[in-house]
């Protein structure tokens, strides 16, 4: 299983750190996610505009191809992935879902298999199959920089909310860290989780 983590870029920092080595729990919070992936015992790889930053950590790290946001981010990936199949997530996921991942990478995906949460579309956790290279590549040549921009180019198949419901009912795999607000708040989740344990 090949598993892609976008490290960016732009807005990665959060106060004095850079956002995936925030401390969280007992690591820092890319550390973490990837020990959840552990499971799964994918090939990992991370897609970053400052490669130098992760020679510390095990697994393959890829420059940006382009500057061109999280698009360009999906394009690095998919182009160094030995995989037809990839999924796609952010470095800031802290509460993913094994069963969720799993079910998404078992299914039959000729382009994009793309979450439809409460918030809208969640691009940033898909799948992501190599035939979405040469389309994404045109957009990028077009100036976008939006995860979704190349969508109505390729098939595309989504998880509406009930099915995601029943897959994965604690709701949490979209939550993202994005500001203070969010880092406390996921610190807060973590520890009421291990309380429960």
């Amino acid at each position: 299983m090949n598993i892609i983590i976008l490290a960016g870029g732009r807005g990665q920092r959060l106060g004095k750190v850079q956002k995936p080595f925030l401390p969280f729990g007992n690591d820092t919070l890319l550390n973490h996610i990837i020990h959840r992936l552990q499971s799964l015992n994918p090939s990992i790889r991370i897609v970053t505009k400052n490669p130098e930053l992760f020679s510390h950590i095990p697994v393959q790290v890829f420059p940006d191809e382009y500057d061109a946001g999280p698009l360009g981010g999906i394009y690095t990936g998919l182009l160094n992935s030995q995989s037809n199949l990839n999924f796609v997530m952010g470095c800031d996921m802290p509460f993913i879902d094994i069963k969720l991942i799993k079910y998404m990478m078992n299914q039959e995906v000729k382009g994009v298999l793309v979450p439809r949460s409460q918030g809208g579309l969640e691009p940033l956790h898909a799948v992501y199959h190599k035939n979405c290279l040469q389309p994404i590549r045109k957009e990028i040549k077009g100036g976008s920089r939006k995860a979704t921009s190349f969508y109505h180019k390729v098939s595309v198949k989504y998880l509406h909310w009930e099915e995601l419901k029943a897959i994965s009912p604690g709701h949490n795999s979209f939550f993202n860290i994005n500001n203070d607000r969010d880092y406390r708040l996921a610190i807060d989740i973590m520890n009421k989780i291990r309380d429960k344990m």
